[in-house]
């Protein structure tokens, strides 16, 4: 699967397989046999849903408990943490199986805004989700959200086939805006609690904005000026920090 973080805690690594691959006999050929690009050697697969995988660090295996849910595209993990035998998964997703990229060509972004627009709305839709995975499975509470933690309204239902469904708690959600590229002050809070996430926000793909995000609350701020067009944002904690957020966002902008 395309992705360019993973899930990372403690004692576990976390890995989301999506619907989107690439081909590696297309990738590997491409250029020399058929004269194809990069973007030619994706394919989507409408019905497989999304499977999260957990490797425990310490025993160097996977864990035998299987986790899945409906399709979305995955590039950017914000933070996963451990909680009194749960895993709290927050990811930066696309709704549905198809490729998020197919709508990011030159041709479409130079187009006039209307036109940006409108096939902005025929790509999938971005939402920041929390995802809630048990560690301890029971056999006898199928059927049953296993979910026990307060304060979080994820589910994961145990199914008959002895697979763990999971539904999301979504953090964040705009139509066509996107909270991408993510950061916390992970020095300090990476794989840990945290309250405070910070990213690039798009509109209708367009980069246009920095955004923080409270996890807890779901509140937000946005520094946006007139044609001003930052790059994915840095957070630098201050050395002598007393506050998670105690610090700057750096970034650059056009």
């Amino acid at each position: 699967s395309t992705t360019s973080s993973f899930g990372l805690t403690p004692n576990y690594i976390v890995f989301v397989e999506t619907p989107v691959k690439i081909n590696l006999f297309k990738f590997l050929s491409s250029w020399s046999l058929w004269g194809a690009n990069y973007m030619d050697c994706f394919e989507s697969n409408e019905t497989m849903g999304v499977w999260l995988h957990i490797a425990d660090k310490k025993r160097r295996k996977y864990l035998n408990n299987k986790y899945r849910t409906s399709s979305f595209n995955l590039f950017h993990h914000i933070n996963t943490y451990e909680d009194n035998g749960f895993l709290i998964v927050d990811l930066c997703c696309w709704k549905g199986f198809e490729f998020v990229y197919n709508y990011l060509y030159l041709a479409n972004l130079r187009e006039n805004w209307e036109e940006v627009k409108k096939n902005a709305r025929k790509a999938p839709q971005p939402e920041v989700r929390r995802y809630v995975l048990p560690l301890n499975i029971d056999k006898a509470d199928t059927g049953k959200n296993l979910v026990t933690l307060p304060n979080t309204t994820a589910t994961a239902i145990l199914c008959s086939d002895e697979t763990i469904w999971l539904e999301p708690e979504v953090l964040f959600s705009g139509p066509r805006q996107a909270f991408e590229f993510p950061q916390i002050n992970y020095q300090k809070y990476g794989g840990k609690p945290y309250t405070y996430a910070y990213g690039l926000g798009l509109n209708h793909f367009v980069p246009d904005r920095l955004c923080k995000l409270n996890v807890k609350t779901k509140e937000t701020w946005v520094w946006q000026e007139p044609d001003s067009y930052p790059s994915e944002p840095i957070f630098v904690s201050h050395p002598d920090a007393l506050e998670e957020d105690d610090g700057n966002e750096s970034n650059g902008c056009v």
